[in-house]
């Protein structure tokens, strides 16, 4: 599982480091929601003057070697939030993140601290979310009316899920309509991503079929 991949690698940190540091999960790693070939997005948090280098390449190779498609970065926690402040993406990753590994305060921190940032900045993240809304509804199309939807990035879909709640973060209030769409469990959630993962291993077979 990637998560026991990534304690694991955690474990061979250097141990002479000093100082503290932590692997967090964010993005929809975060939020324990991955869709099938998803990347693994995890932020090394740290508050070291020395030895980073050798901490990370501790970290990332035996992710690496083992196959994970990993998005990642290195930060301490104040630079995580000026990224979080300046970048809407960043924003909402970190809202959700969550500690796998080292130490816990440096992920409340930034967790708490991605909180307290996109509550003052309410109004341009909500201007800017419903921007990358209408732009993701033209691109990807409506869930409900198309023979092969995008499940996750379509009108309808998980993504708007996550929108709703981002808005709500941000001080939104959600009518009747919109809360009726947000209690989903996580057992409706994997069962929509098997269905995904169904299609996805379908789509590989035929490419296959059709190259031989």
């Amino acid at each position: 599982a990637p998560a026991s991949v990534s304690a694991e690698a955690m474990a061979l940190l250097h141990p002479g480091a000093r100082g503290r540091i932590a692997l967090a999960a964010v993005g929809g790693y975060g939020r324990g929601l991955l869709a099938p070939g998803s990347d693994l997005d995890v932020v090394l948090l740290h508050d070291l003057r020395r030895g980073l280098d050798e901490v990370a390449t501790r970290l990332w190779y035996p992710l690496w070697d083992s196959g994970v498609k990993l998005g990642h970065g290195v930060f301490t926690v104040k630079d995580a939030g000026r990224l979080a402040g300046d970048e809407l993406d960043a924003a909402t990753a970190q809202l959700t993140a969550r500690s796998i590994s080292g130490d816990d305060q440096l992920v409340l921190d930034l967790r708490s601290g991605a909180e307290r940032s996109w509550r003052k900045r309410s109004g341009a993240w909500l201007t800017s979310l419903s921007v990358r809304v209408d732009q993701r509804h033209a691109t990807a199309g409506e869930v409900a009316f198309l023979l092969e939807p995008d499940l996750k990035e379509g009108r309808g879909g998980l993504r708007d899920v996550q929108a709703l709640r981002w808005g709500q973060a941000a001080g939104l209030e959600l009518g009747p309509a919109d809360l009726a769409v947000q209690p989903w469990d996580r057992h409706e959630v994997h069962t929509l991503f098997d269905g995904l993962e169904f299609r996805v291993l379908r789509d590989r077979l035929f490419e296959t079929l059709e190259s031989e």
